[in-house]
């Protein structure tokens, strides 16, 4: 698997899990199917390892601006994506924390049994801060993802030279004209590159996972004395 790209960012510095049964993707930005950059990096784990794919997609209680409307918006959507994942290859695991704290491991414990961890590499709020923490807590490879627009976050645009013969021209500036200019140029070479497709297939992936991924959840849900 290409371990680069401008979308591509390595969380943590621990290897592939071999003796994991599962490539876990860990939904938390791009929370959809379609035009997904996080899923097709975990799927394309999935058919390289020959693994079976789930996708974790859970929602806590104490975020910050928290309330009844947004809880609503983001269990819509899970309702929408198990429809859309109806039938495909794929195992989908929403899970919506019933209280403060009560989902808590949950991550660290799925990852243990997973070859590969795939996230969202999304730049505000909190998760910035959460995908570093998981990073440090479990002991698999977790990759992060930018999926947020068609240019990568860190891709280098490059600047332009001051036109005016005032300026100092050993300073190099950027303006918006030269940014679209550049941007335009290297928008077909990013698009055509394999890992940035942005519209997975995992249908055609692995078959789904049939005891270990719901063993592991099984079990972290027995020592949190809550029933899936």
């Amino acid at each position: 698997m290409n371990d680069g790209g401008p979308r591509i960012r390595s969380v943590n510095s621990v290897p592939v899990n071999e003796d994991g049964g599962y490539v876990l993707y860990w939904m938390i930005a791009a929370r959809r199917v379609r035009f997904n950059f996080g899923l097709q990096r975990a799927a394309d784990w999935s058919r390289h390892l020959g693994l079976p794919l789930v996708i974790l997609e859970a929602l806590r209680s104490d975020y910050r601006w928290a309330s009844d409307r947004l809880h609503r918006f983001v269990v819509d959507g899970m309702a929408d994506t198990a429809k859309a994942l109806s039938g495909r290859n794929v195992t989908y695991y929403p899970y919506v924390e019933p209280e403060h704290g009560a989902g808590r491991g949950l991550l660290e414990h799925l990852a243990n049994d997973a070859a590969v961890v795939v996230t969202d590499d999304f730049p505000t709020f909190f998760l910035p801060k959460m995908v570093k923490s998981a990073g440090k807590a479990i002991q698999t490879r977790l990759e992060a993802i930018d999926g947020n627009g068609l240019l990568p976050m860190r891709q280098r645009i490059g600047f332009s030279q001051p036109r005016t013969r005032f300026a100092d021209s050993s300073r190099k500036t950027s303006s918006p004209t030269s940014t679209r200019f550049r941007s335009r140029t290297r928008l077909p070479r990013i698009c055509h590159r394999g890992t940035s497709s942005p519209h997975p297939r995992p249908a055609s992936g692995p078959p789904q996972p049939k005891t270990c991924f719901l063993e592991t959840a099984l079990r972290w849900l027995s020592c949190r004395s809550i029933t899936p």
